[in-house]
């Protein structure tokens, strides 16, 4: 075995060894003159060998020192990476955890652990379902596993301490795609303002029913609906008679609770889960009525019309009564590819135009389309 393959201890050994055989030599060419010739080439030989095992261990000890300052270089770059990962997971505004693909917590942050009131350490082994948050959160990882992408985000929402919140959630798998990274981030400020602008995006300011915008998008969506499905689809176009003279009559403010009074009154007659009220324009406002016949929408019309009359909101210029009036035109098909809503829109256009040309205060059924 070469000296340099040798571990520290053998060479030690090896050296104290070849010490104790010099300093015997030497004190027997001192003792017996005679026979020193007969000891040089052996004590030489033996001198040389335990400079070489020295010199060899001067070698491994300098390895060794330079492998311990690099051990040590790497403990401290190690513990300044451990420091700064903790740092960043106490940074971030949300949960983050480590989840095994047998769907078991191997670790979570404190931020995660505190909203359940728990520790870290309540975490490690269980099942993700423990907490009983919600199925969302559950889907999200088991689909994660099962599918081949290395990273998904997603949005689910979750029951914390009773309370519905929203997330948005980053995963990423590690260690073979045996383990996932993910971190929750809290978007339930994000969502619900969302919600308010998604609102004001459809809906009126002032009657609080929705705009033309929301009509528009919902007509599109149902008629493709209807045709699907092969029912009829009704439409309601209603306007305020002589709106205008109530305008100049009785001031702006009060035609804006006019608008107010009557679009409460149609949105009260109108409440299947499918039915939208809108305000059409002005003071003209329209029903979309899913899966509704002619005489459906026929008896839907005059629910309106009897339930505007027992406000009587006080209409002193209108020429067709005492009281503010509507008139209404209908129209009624069940849809195919070969017709459009544009088409039944204009249908009851048509017939709203009819019912004002005949002295308004009135309900007309559109002619151009055959009743359902």
């Amino acid at each position: 075995m070469r000296d340099e393959d040798k571990s520290k201890e053998q060479l030690i050994k090896e050296a104290i060894a070849l010490r104790r055989r010099i300093a015997a030599l030497e004190a027997l060419c001192s003792t017996h003159e005679p026979f020193s010739f007969i000891l040089q080439d052996d004590d030489t030989s033996i001198t040389q060998k335990y400079e070489t095992t020295t010199e060899a261990l001067f070698n491994l000890n300098e390895r060794l020192l330079a492998d311990a300052t690099r051990l040590a270089k790497a403990g401290e770059t190690l513990r300044v990476a451990k420091d700064q990962l903790e740092s960043v997971l106490a940074a971030v505004p949300g949960m983050v955890s480590w989840i095994s693909a047998d769907l078991n917590y191997l670790g979570v942050n404190d931020h995660l652990a505190d909203l359940f009131g728990l520790t870290p350490d309540d975490f490690i082994g269980k099942n993700i379902g423990f907490l009983g948050a919600g199925s969302d959160f559950n889907n999200f990882v088991r689909d994660f596993f099962k599918s081949p992408m290395r990273d998904r985000f997603g949005e689910i929402v979750s029951d914390i301490s009773g309370t519905s919140r929203h997330y948005l959630i980053v995963a990423q798998k590690y260690n073979r795609d045996r383990a996932a990274f993910i971190v929750g981030i809290d978007i339930t400020k994000r969502q619900q303002t969302l919600e308010v602008l998604q609102r004001l995006a459809t809906f009126d300011g002032l009657t609080q029913i929705a705009n033309r915008r929301c009509f528009d998008e919902t007509l599109e969506r149902e008629w493709r609906r209807m045709v699907r499905e092969e029912e009829p689809l009704s439409l309601i176009l209603c306007d305020i008679d002589y709106f205008k003279l109530y305008n100049d009559t009785y001031g702006h403010q009060a035609g804006d609770s006019c608008l107010q009074k009557v679009a409460a009154a149609i949105a009260e007659v109108a409440q299947r889960p499918g039915d939208l009220v809108a305000r059409y324009g002005g003071e003209e406002f329209a029903l979309i009525l899913p899966s509704t016949p002619s005489y459906g929408a026929v008896t839907v019309a005059k629910s309106i019309r009897k339930s505007l009359k027992k406000l009587q909101i006080l209409h002193e210029k209108s020429r067709s009564g005492q009281y503010v009036t509507i008139s209404v035109g209908i129209a009624s098909l069940i849809p195919t590819t070969r017709s459009t809503a544009e088409g039944l829109l204009k249908s009851a256009d048509r017939a709203l135009y009819q019912a004002k040309k005949e002295g308004r205060d009135r309900i007309i059924v559109s002619s151009g389309l055959q009743p359902h």
